[in-house]
C-alpha cells in the first residue's frame, strides 16, 4: 500500500510465497505475510507531538548491592536532568521518591498540576521551588528549574520500603487527572530502583500506564525490574552503560514517549474476498486478534513515534495449498484486505485527526526479490526472540547456569543464522547478529541476566532505537580522556604522569600483546590490570594526584579488592583503535614497565 505524501502512516505488506516451511522456532504454519507500519519522520524540531504527563519513581537505597556503582545518586541525578530537558512546556512531570509517604487521593491541586496559589511555577522574582508532594508540574521554565532543584536535592536514605508503595503512589497521580488530561496526554511512569523488592511479584500493574524501569548494572534486581516492565507494556533497561555513565537504553526510552505522533494506530485484516484464512499472528506484546471465521484479524500498534516502525507476521493458508499451484496461491493472497487507523497528532496545535487508510494491498514476493528479504529478515528476528524467551524460562530458577545457558544460545543462533532464512537474510540482520553475540558474551558476567530480560522487553515492543536495536547498534563511543587542569604545581605531578602515558601509545602494546591470543585469560587479565592499578595508584605520584585522578579511579573500578567492573573492554577498545582513553593509562603504565623489565633482562 502507498500511502499519501511523507504527513500519513504507510503500511505495506509482502507475502513470501514460496515459504513452504517455517523456522522450527516459529511454530506456525502458513505462509508468512510481512505487515509494516511506519509512521512519517519528524520534519522538524517544532513538529507537534503528544503532549505527556510523565512520573518518575525514584526508590534508590544504595543498598540493592555491593557490586553497584559507588556514584549511584550521580548516575540518578544525571538521568533525571536529562529527562527534563527533553521535556518541554507541554509536558508535566512528577517525581515520587521513597520518602514520599503521605496519602496521594486527597492531593486534588497535585493530580491537576496547578499550585496552590493558582500558578504553574515560581514567579519572575522566585527562586526555585521544591514541592513538598509528588505533583505534576509543567515544564515550562519555571517548572523545570523547580523538578532540577528537587532532584538536586535528592539524597541515598538506606530505607527499605516496598517499592510497590511507590508505584502506587505514581498511578494514583495519573488516575487523578481530569478526563480531558486523559484523554489528550499520554501517561507514562519511569522507575529508578536498586531495590531487590519481591514482593512486587504479587502485584498486578495497571494496564493504562506503561511502566518503564531502569535498574543499574550488577545490582541484582533484574528479575523484579522485569517483571514491572513487562507486566505494564514497559521495557527494562540498565540505565548505567559500560563506562559509567547514562545508557543508551535510557536516553532512547525517554526519547520515545517525547517523539509520538499517533496513538490508537490498529491494523484490519481482511481475506473476505479469498479462499485465505488466518493462522496465526506474531506480534510480540501487542494486542493481536484473529476472528472466528479465521477470514479477519486485527493488530493493535499502539503508539508510533516520529519515524518509528512495528513489524508484524501475519501466516495465512490458503486453497490450494502453494505445493499444488502456487499461481493460484498468488492471486488469493493478493485479494487480501489491509488497512491501518490511527489518531494522528501532527496536525494543528491540541488538534487531533482520526485518520483511516483503507485497501492495503498486499505484494506476492519470493526469494530474490527485496521483499523477500524483508519477511525472512523479520522471521529471524522473531526467531531469535523466541530462544531468548525460551532459555530465560528454562533458567528462570538457576541463576547460576548462565555458563550452560550462554552455550546453549549460542548454538542455538548458530544453527538459526546458518538456516535457509537466516542466509537469505544475511545483511539485514547483521546488527540483530552483533546483539546475540554480545548477549552470549555478556552472560559470562554478572550483567548476562540483565542483557537477556532488558533485550526481550525491548524486542516485544519492538523498541529498538535503544542500545540493542535492530537498525543501528554500535558500540558506546568512548569518552575522551579528562582534561585536567595545567596550572604548574607540584599536586598535578601525579596526573601528569598519566597524562604522559596516555599519549605515548608507542610503547602501549605489552599487555593487550600477552593475552589477546586467548580471550579466556580475559580474567587474568583484569587481575593483572587490577594489581598494577592499585600499586600505581598507592604511588608516590598516585597519592600526590589524589583528587585529581578521581574519575580515573572509578573508571579503573576502585581499590583492587572491589569487584572488577567491566574495565577491560574499554582499556583493550582504547588500544586497538589506538586513542587514548583514562581506563588505558594503567595499562600503558603496565606496558612501559614490562619493557623496562625486558631491557635490564637483555642487558644482565
Amino acid at each position: 500500500m502507498q500511502a499519501a505524501a511523507g504527513s500519513t502512516v504507510k503500511l505495506t505488506a509482502y507475502a513470501k510465497v514460496d515459504a513452504t516451511h517455517g523456522l522450527p522456532m516459529c511454530r506456525h504454519p502458513g505462509i508468512p505475510v510481512l505487515v509494516r507500519v511506519v509512521a512519517p519522520s519528524p520534519t522538524s524540531q517544532q513538529q507537534p507531538r503528544v503532549p505527556i504527563d510523565l512520573v518518575a519513581v525514584l526508590d534508590v537505597s544504595g543498598g540493592g548491592c555491593q557490586l553497584a556503582p559507588v556514584n549511584m545518586m550521580n548516575l540518578v541525578k544525571s538521568a533525571m536532568e536529562l529527562m527534563i530537558k527533553k521535556l518541554t512546556k507541554d509536558d508535566r512531570l512528577a517525581i515520587v521518591t521513597e520518602k514520599d509517604t503521605s496519602d496521594l487521593s486527597s492531593e486534588k491541586d497535585a493530580s491537576s498540576g496547578a499550585r496552590k496559589d493558582g500558578s504553574t511555577g515560581a514567579g519572575k522574582d522566585d527562586g526555585p521551588r521544591v514541592p513538598k508532594k509528588p505533583e505534576l508540574m509543567e515544564m515550562n521554565d519555571a517548572g523545570q528549574k523547580d523538578a532540577t532543584a528537587l532532584v538536586r536535592s535528592l539524597a541515598l536514605t538506606g530505607d527499605n520500603k516496598q517499592l510497590s508503595i511507590a508505584l502506587d503512589k505514581a498511578v494514583k497521580l495519573l488516575e487523578g487527572r481530569k478526563d480531558d488530561e486523559k484523554n489528550n496526554r499520554a501517561g507514562f511512569v519511569v522507575v529508578i530502583s536498586d531495590r531487590d523488592d519481591r514482593t512486587i511479584f504479587r502485584k498486578s500493574m495497571n494496564p493504562d500506564y506503561s511502566v518503564h524501569a531502569f535498574g543499574f548494572r550488577d545490582a541484582r534486581n533484574a528479575r523484579v525490574m522485569h517483571y514491572i516492565a513487562n507486566s505494564s507494556s514497559g521495557t527494562y533497561g540498565i540505565l548505567n552503560n559500560k563506562e559509567g555513565g547514562i545508557s543508551q537504553a535510557f536516553e532512547a526510552s525517554i526519547n520515545n514517549m517525547t517523539s509520538i505522533i499517533a496513538v490508537e494506530a490498529k491494523v484490519e485484516i481482511s481475506c473476505d474476498e479469498s479462499t485465505a484464512t488466518l493462522s496465526a499472528i506474531d506480534s510480540g506484546r501487542f494486542k493481536a486478534e484473529i476472528h472466528g471465521n479465521k477470514k479477519s484479524g486485527s493488530i493493535n500498534a499502539g503508539a508510533l513515534q516520529a519515524g518509528g516502525e512495528r513489524r508484524f507476521i501475519v501466516y495465512v493458508d490458503v486453497v490450494p495449498p502453494v505445493v499444488d499451484d502456487v499461481d493460484e496461491a498468488s492471486s488469493q493472497l493478493r485479494t487480501m484486505k489491509m488497512k491501518v487507523k490511527y489518531v494522528s497528532c501532527w496536525h494543528e496545535k491540541d488538534t487531533r485527526k482520526r485518520v483511516e487508510m483503507e485497501d492495503g494491498m498486499v505484494t506476492v514476493v519470493k526469494k530474490g526479490d527485496n521483499g523477500s528479504r524483508e519477511v525472512v529478515a523479520e522471521l529471524v528476528r522473531v526467531g531469535a526472540a523466541r530462544i531468548v524467551c525460551d532459555i530465560l524460562a528454562k533458567y528462570r530458577e538457576n541463576g547460576n547456569a548462565l555458563a550452560e545457558a550462554a552455550e546453549e544460545l549460542g548454538k542455538k543462533w548458530h544453527s538459526l543464522k546458518k538456516s535457509e532464512y537466516g542466509c537469505e537474510a544475511a545483511g539485514l540482520i547483521s546488527n540483530l547478529e552483533a546483539e546475540m553475540e554480545e548477549m552470549v558474551e555478556s552472560m559470562h558476567h554478572s550483567s548476562g541476566l540483565s542483557y537477556m530480560l532488558s533485550w526481550q522487553t525491548c524486542h516485544s515492543l519492538q523498541h529498538l532505537t535503544h542500545i540493542y536495536t535492530t537498525t543501528t547498534l554500535t558500540e558506546t563511543p568512548l569518552p575522551p580522556p579528562p582534561r585536567h587542569s595545567s596550572s604548574p604545581t607540584n599536586a598535578m605531578a601525579g596526573a601528569t604522569a598519566f597524562e604522559r602515558a596516555t599519549t605515548d601509545r608507542g610503547r602501549s602494546r605489552v599487555i593487550l600483546a600477552k593475552y589477546k591470543e586467548d580471550g579466556k585469560e580475559l580474567t587474568e587479565a583484569v587481575k593483572e590490570l587490577q594489581k598494577k592499578w592499585h600499586s600505581l595508584k598507592n604511588s608516590e605520584y598516585g597519592s600526590e594526584a589524589a583528587g585529581l585522578i578521581s574519575d580515573l579511579e572509578a573508571e579503573m573500578g576502585g581499590d583492587g579488592g572491589q569487584h572488577p567492573r567491566p574495565l577491560l573492554r574499554p582499556v583493550v577498545h582504547a588500544l586497538l583503535a589506538d586513542v587514548p582513553h583514562p581506563a588505558a593509562s594503567a595499562a600503558f603504565v603496565v606496558a612501559d614497565e614490562r619493557r623496562e623489565e625486558e631491557q635490564a633482562a637483555r642487558r644482565r
